[in-house]
């Protein structure tokens, strides 16, 4: 072989190896954003954050410029990106054409040839058209006069043929799935879920004791006593503030400048309302772990502002939080969720004995509208479940003239009504002198399913005066719990109010659901109103003024259509009230490890372990959605092709050592011999098939027929 030869094929081979070493190199950067996507790495609160860190200073006065100066820098990166992703794609469009290019050279010096319609396919798969065009599937096929004297080998074309057609899909697909794992998304990223505590059980059934549950009172006999009035420091303002906004919302509905709002009152460093979303439950949540939320705020507070001492571990455990856009604070905690009811009736009572009676009220309407009268168990004497509270509205004076407020838990209920009693008989033993009466099969009677949950564990509160007999307002309280997510977004220009949301809460049709009532004891009423057992809210506190005298001017009306402002006033001040007690309602749990440890593994859903984290708004990685997978999918196949590229060089001993001009030339230079003749179809042309062969260091081809013909003569098979 002659010296110039032999250096354009050691030149050629330089080529061949170089297309190799640049293949294996866009396989590095496509496993560092796999690994990246895969990791979820957060950079920031902005795509360009040197060493991690961009102050966002989210909880600054000047949060909103600050993101607006971050949003603008994002996006000059982002399309920065855009041409990083642009070049990988270009990057694999080149090793793709090798791979073509190498496998159409194989076949051409196979002994069964490539099909003239194959020769360019290399410059042609990228185009989508390629997938549709009739050459691509017909040139491997071999006809009439061109049938070779060996038919052999077609397999092999049509294997080129799927390998032509994947790789285009793939290129196409190339560039939207490297521009997926190049550019990070803004995403809501949770730290780590640490188990705080496990659920022990609540203290709705029994009264409230102890300063645990109420800053201050620390008096055990008075609490004994059920004089509550020490809980007035702090509750009773948040009843007053229940009444302001109430006033305030109706006024402004009533006069047609605006609806009706609900309300917010404050537990520490954070406010919270009432979460009226979910079917005809009203979920409260509960202080005790809003106090908790608002310790871990002030701990963020203190630690974004870097006046944690270092040593601290909160400081240690916790991530940058001024590297972030947004964060909010999570926390997993029971709340208890009321199904409230008021109607307007008359009440009967039979007193069975001094702590047992039964009293009947008429006005309660079913879910389908038909009416009732509800008869419940009241008093100690039926169980210890069943207390009896109540106090005066206006002055201690004249409370014998004032309203009063009677609430009572109840563990068991039954209905009546002119037509169906459920076997119970108990309208006629309501009658003082009824004999034989069996007041436990009358409450076990079995009911429809649809009063089935409002018949145990009930909170009555029924409102009376002395102007108006027998006749009430009277309002039923069903409470359920729930373990939803308490949120907060610390972030002052999205969140100002410091407003705390609950998230995850169950609605009524959920599986999941506890449909089995939780009894609740009147005392968390008192407690809630600051008041003693029998005691007087007297009218120096303007919500006490105001329901003594609301409540005597809507006893014994009828509901109408279009309420009035009392009837609404009256609508939400009873709402706020069982907000207010169920929101003081504190419960039991341990923060042991092994308690916690062993909660998980039992998976009771009554006694969960709840778990505390933090929500960050970063800009980051990952493979959350649809499009991220697909884009792995992809590249992992892009990597596929440069490792069988390599495989089939070795493999088959692949030389790359022609150029496609060369190829052109030798097509130009080549002298047929009649296998076109009669054929006037582009398809039976691109099925002839041509075998290369090197003549003195240039291609040179020969039809398939006449080299198969050639053989006995010598000619060497390459």
């Amino acid at each position: 072989m002659a010296p110039k030869a032999k250096s354009k094929r050691r030149f050629a081979f330089t080529l061949h190896l170089l297309s190799h070493v640049i293949g294996f190199l866009w396989i590095a950067p496509i496993v560092a954003l796999l690994v990246l996507n895969y990791k979820k790495h957060v950079i920031g609160a902005s795509i360009w954050c040197p060493r991690g860190k961009c102050n966002a200073e989210a909880y600054g006065d000047n949060a909103i410029s600050k993101a607006s100066k971050l949003d603008a820098e994002d996006h000059n990166i982002l399309g920065a990106l855009q041409f990083v992703s642009k070049g990988l794609e270009v990057w694999f469009m080149v090793v793709a054409t090798a791979l073509v290019y190498d496998v159409a050279l194989f076949l051409a010096k196979s002994s069964n040839g490539l099909p003239i319609g194959y020769l360019f396919t290399h410059l042609e798969f990228g185009d989508l058209r390629n997938l549709v065009n009739p050459l691509l599937w017909t040139s491997p096929i071999p006809h009439g006069n061109l049938m070779p004297s060996k038919p052999s080998g077609t397999w092999k074309l049509y294997l080129f043929a799927l390998l032509a057609a994947f790789l285009t899909i793939l290129t196409n697909l190339m560039g939207p799935a490297t521009a997926v794992l190049v550019l990070p998304t803004l995403q809501w990223v949770d730290t780590a879920h640490k188990a705080d505590q496990v659920f022990g059980s609540f203290a709705a059934s029994s009264p409230p004791t102890g300063d645990t549950v109420f800053p201050g009172c620390n008096d055990t006999q008075q609490l004994l006593a059920r004089n509550y009035s020490c809980t007035s420091s702090v509750s009773g303002p948040s009843m007053d503030n229940w009444l302001s906004q109430t006033l305030s919302t109706v006024a402004q509905w009533s006069q047609n400048h605006g609806d009706l709002r609900i309300g917010t009152t404050q537990e520490g460093d954070v406010q919270f309302t009432v979460n009226a979303t979910t079917g005809d439950l009203v979920w409260i949540p509960s202080r005790q772990v809003l106090r908790s939320l608002s310790r871990d705020y002030d701990k963020l507070f203190v630690y974004v502002t870097g006046q944690l001492p270092k040593n601290d571990t909160v400081q240690q455990n916790q991530p940058s939080f001024n590297n972030s856009l947004q964060t909010y604070l999570q926390r997993e905690g029971p709340s208890l969720g009321l199904q409230a009811d008021c109607f307007s009736g008359d009440v009967v009572v039979r007193k069975l004995a001094e702590d047992r009676e039964v009293r009947c009220l008429d006005g309660w309407t079913s879910t389908d509208d038909t009416n009732y009268t509800k008869c419940y168990r009241a008093g100690t004497g039926w169980g210890e479940s069943n207390q009896v509270a109540g106090f005066f509205l206006g002055d201690a004076p004249k409370r014998a003239n004032e309203t009063y407020m009677r609430i009572y838990s109840s563990d068991k209920a039954t209905f009546y009504n002119s037509t169906n009693d459920f076997g119970s008989h108990i309208q006629r033993c309501m009658q003082e002198d009824a004999q034989d009466c069996d007041w436990d099969s009358i409450f076990n009677v079995p009911l429809d399913l649809d009063l089935r949950n409002t018949s145990v564990n009930a909170l009555v509160t029924e409102h009376e005066s002395p102007l108006n007999g027998s006749s009430r307002i009277w309002c039923e309280a069903i409470v359920y719990n729930a373990f939803p997510t308490y949120t907060l977004d610390t972030t002052a220009a999205t969140n100002p109010l410091s407003l705390v949301v609950l998230n995850h809460l169950p609605a009524e049709t959920d599986k999941s659901f506890n449909k089995t009532p939780i009894a609740v004891s009147p005392d968390w009423v008192l407690a809630a109103w600051s008041v003693a057992n029998n005691g007087t809210v007297d009218r120096s506190r303007e919500i006490g003024k105001e329901l003594a005298r609301v409540i005597p001017s809507l006893i014994g009306v009828a509901e109408m259509d279009e309420p009035t402002s009392d009837q609404l006033e009256f609508i939400f001040l009873h709402l706020y009230t069982m907000s207010q007690t169920l929101s003081l309602i504190n419960y039991s749990s341990s923060n042991d490890t092994a308690a916690m440890d062993a909660a998980a593994k039992a998976k009771d859903k009554g006694r969960p372990v709840l778990n505390t984290w933090t929500t960050l708004r970063v800009w980051a990685y990952g493979l959350s959605g649809r499009t991220a997978k697909l884009g792995v999918v992809v590249t992992m196949m892009g990597c596929v092709c440069v490792l069988l590229r390599l495989f089939l060089s070795v493999s088959l001993r692949i030389r790359h050592e022609h150029t496609t001009v060369e190829l052109f030339v030798a097509a130009l230079e080549h002298q047929p011999t009649r296998e076109f003749d009669n054929l006037d179809d582009e398809a039976k042309m691109a099925k002839v098939r041509y075998i290369m062969q090197d003549g003195h260091g240039r291609p040179k081809f020969i039809s398939e027929r006449a080299y198969s013909s050639s053989l006995s003569g010598g000619i060497p098979t390459p």
